[in-house]
């Protein structure tokens, strides 16, 4: 089981703030390199939000998953966060695999199997060659798409489990306070049976039960009465208080 908190206003503010940082590379020569450090780092970098990227995409990104998903903890927010940053990295994988090939057609010797007559094998040589040269820069690239994969795939089990057990968390709490309430009851009226067949003096502030014996006679007839019309026992906090209520405006009458 989990322990939940609610989503403080820190942690807002702070999903908020994530991706207001981001400028970019003005000039092609510098979006050329921007592109290349993107290829090498951006999927093992530590931020999601690369200075290539656009930062208000990435924050409507975000904000989706947010309100996709709704959370309402501090646990479950990080949880989402971490999402929503791995799905935007693998967005970016097609991207930056046609970016790769690109790069290495743009490095490839333009003269390059010159002596091959057939235009179509040649192309098919240099296409190969160019596959050739950044076959260790896809293969790294695929490496981390599939880590990347694996942890969304995890961390989507973990918050659909964490979310699952929140909400049947109350139905728990009120299974488990319900039977709660009948063995008490039962304890109770078996005790006060016990006490009455044997003639032995009983108070039920005794066994737990702060009733003055007036209160415990109508407690224990109506529970006795609604366990023989429906097998279960009224809430003894709801009943106690409904005596004393009626005992109450009783008196004031």
């Amino acid at each position: 089981m989990s322990n939940q908190s609610p989503i403080s206003d820190a942690k807002l503010a702070a999903n908020k703030q994530n991706a207001q940082h981001s400028t970019g590379a003005t000039t092609p020569e510098g979006r050329a390199a921007s592109s290349m450090n993107a290829l090498r780092h951006g999927m093992c970098s530590m931020k999601a939000l690369l200075p290539s990227d656009n930062a208000q995409a990435y924050e409507d990104f975000v904000a989706s998953h947010f309100a996709r998903h709704a959370p309402p903890t501090d646990e479950e927010s990080e949880l989402v966060q971490i999402i929503a940053n791995n799905s935007w990295r693998l967005l970016k994988v097609t991207p930056e695999e046609q970016a790769i090939i690109e790069y290495g057609r743009s490095q490839s010797d333009p003269n390059l199997f010159a002596d091959e007559k057939n235009p179509a094998r040649r192309a098919a040589l240099i296409e190969a060659s160019i596959n050739a040269s950044v076959e260790k820069r896809l293969h790294n690239l695929r490496l981390h798409e599939r880590r990347i994969r694996k942890q969304l795939s995890e961390d989507l089990t973990r918050l659909k489990t964490i979310q699952t057990e929140r909400k049947e968390k109350p139905v728990r709490d009120a299974q488990q306070a319900t039977a709660e309430n009948f063995r008490q009851v039962a304890r109770i009226l078996k005790i006060a049976d016990q006490a009455a067949a044997t003639n032995l003096p009983f108070n039920p502030a005794d066994f737990g039960f702060v009733l003055s014996t007036s209160e415990f006679a109508q407690f224990q007839t109506r529970q006795a009465t609604h366990f023989r019309l429906s097998s279960e026992f009224l809430n003894s906090e709801t009943l106690i208080a409904a005596i004393r209520s009626t005992a109450k405006e009783a008196k004031a009458a």
